[in-house]
């Protein structure tokens, strides 16, 4: 779901074209909201666990001096939007740019962790205050050119896959299970497939990066068909 036409426009005037384009932020920001991510686990503890694994990745977005968070009005009869950010640079990128507003808008920035900000949502579904994850425009690129899609406009995550189909690879843990690691940023994913090929001769030219929506990925664990014990969410470097 993309954030409405009037937020994103106000995002741009703010960010300017110097930090991002109208291409990068009008077709490339995603609204991570209780619709977005949609779905009833079956009870709270699965709920539970699904914000302690999406807590391993830090988010950032701003708060006003006044205490109140930084919003963007969409409009009559919308909720105010919280602009959320993978990298603390680009929520410090608005932040200088309210800077420049007259009268300038003070903020400092805050990190919580990923899960926290979708538990939240999923508790204020009636709020008039909503957060949209802002997709970083170099993973969507990538994502489209792994998938061959110029058309994906998702927040995306990445797993290594066997080029066969046959499956996705996994890491083994110090106890014995293993674990399928969804890799927020693109390169980190690769690193694991070169890892994977400089370790294992056998995996030469059969392994890919695979680009997958966030939001398919924890709607596949509120709907029982990931295991979400066996997800590991690998955040930004």
């Amino acid at each position: 779901m993309k954030l409405p036409e009037n937020p994103l426009n106000s995002l741009l005037k703010f960010f300017g074209s110097k930090r991002l384009t109208t291409y990068s932020l009008t077709a490339l920001c995603l609204l991570l909201t209780s619709a977005a991510l949609a779905g009833d686990a079956e009870n709270g503890k699965e709920l539970k666990a699904i914000t302690e694994k999406l807590n391993a990745v830090p988010v950032y977005f701003l708060k006003q001096t006044t205490g109140e968070l930084y919003t963007i009005d969409p409009g009559v009869d919308e909720a105010s939007v919280v602009p959320v950010f993978f990298y603390a640079g680009s929520a410090e990128s608005l932040q200088d740019d309210l800077l420049t507003k007259k009268p300038p808008v003070k903020t400092t920035v805050v990190q919580e962790g990923l899960g926290e900000i979708y538990s939240s949502m999923r508790n204020r579904e009636k709020s008039e205050l909503k957060h949209a994850l802002i997709a970083d425009p170099a993973q969507v690129d990538a994502a489209r050119r792994i998938t061959n899609n110029n058309s994906f406009n998702e927040t995306p995550v990445f797993a290594v896959r066997m080029k066969d189909g046959s499956g996705f690879l996994t890491m083994k843990n110090a106890d014995g299970t293993h674990s399928l690691p969804f890799f927020v940023e693109s390169q980190r994913a690769f690193a694991a497939l070169n890892l994977m090929v400089n370790q294992n001769d056998d995996f030469e030219g059969k392994l890919a990066v695979s680009a997958i929506p966030l939001r398919t990925a924890v709607g596949d664990m509120i709907d029982g068909r990931l295991e979400t014990k066996n997800v590991l969410f690998i955040p930004p470097q």
